[in-house]
């Protein structure tokens, strides 16, 4: 009589699985719950922890499982492998987020001007929980930013403050960020500034931006620009592309307005009858 050999199932295996599409579901329920605004910041970061914890239960289970597999020859390959893809792709943000910390400085408040850098007025309150990352930030912080970004500078425009206004204004509109508080320029000598909203594109995270016209010279301006983070201690690099992302999108339309300013005749004298 002729015995059948019965293949066991990797228990470890299909847990794995389980594991890792009960972490995929809690992601999925953070990233909608935060891009439609049913959860705040906090709230959507404690929820995505929650799936962080569930995925790397399923990847010690994915790994633990490759041994019983490999020695005892159970079944459960396939459902090994399906727990490691799906806590992989669970855990990709942070394991992201862990190489970044080695790569950029812990900024998450960028500044034209280190010394004086534009205030916030309206950012404080966009808070819900009263946490705020919008103090001034210590020299020590501005010289690692001056380090990773010395582009970051202020700029000098040959337009009076109540010229670039318009010019600055219709700019960021057309980025879709959200006006907070401005004071325009009534006149070449009046200083002026924007604060803005501006949301990251899925997870609408809020940061802030705050652009500072002032005077230079008998028709010119100096422009400050600083964009924070109001979550988080570390921004990727986030607001210094910010930035760069403005200064180089202003090149254009100031030099448009140079060229009309240009080619504008000067207005015939009336004589006085």
């Amino acid at each position: 009589m002729t015995g059948q050999y019965v293949r066991g199932h990797s228990k470890s295996a299909r847990w794995s699985q389980r594991f890792g599409r009960i972490a995929v579901l809690v992601l999925i329920i953070a990233l909608v719950g935060r891009r439609f605004d049913y959860l705040t910041v906090p709230e959507f970061f404690a929820v995505y922890a929650l799936g962080c914890l569930v995925a790397l239960c399923a990847l010690t289970l994915a790994f633990w499982a490759i041994g019983s597999l490999w020695v005892s020859g159970h079944e459960g390959w396939s459902k090994m492998i399906w727990g490691g893809i799906y806590s992989s792709v669970v855990l990709l943000m942070p394991a992201i987020g862990l190489v970044a910390y080695f790569y950029y400085p812990v900024l998450n408040d960028v500044s034209t001007d280190h010394r004086n850098p534009p205030v916030f007025q309206q950012a404080h309150s966009l808070v819900r929980d009263g946490a705020s990352n919008l103090d001034t930030q210590p020299g020590s912080v501005y010289a690692a930013q001056l380090k990773a970004f010395p582009d970051l500078v202020p700029r000098y425009l040959s337009f009076s403050p109540d010229e670039i206004y318009p010019i600055v204004h219709k700019l960021v509109t057309d980025y879709g960020w959200k006006v907070l508080s401005t004071d325009v320029p009534r006149s070449p000598e009046d200083p002026g500034h924007l604060e803005l909203l501006a949301e990251t594109l899925i997870l609408r995270l809020p940061d802030v931006v705050i652009i500072r016209l002032e005077p230079d010279g008998e028709n010119g301006t100096r422009m400050d620009a600083r964009s924070a983070s109001l979550y988080g201690k570390l921004d990727l690099g986030a607001n210094a592309r910010r930035l760069r992302t403005l200064f180089h999108d202003l090149v254009e339309p100031i030099r448009r307005a140079r060229v009309r300013q240009l080619n504008t005749p000067e207005p015939e004298s009336i004589p006085v009858l």
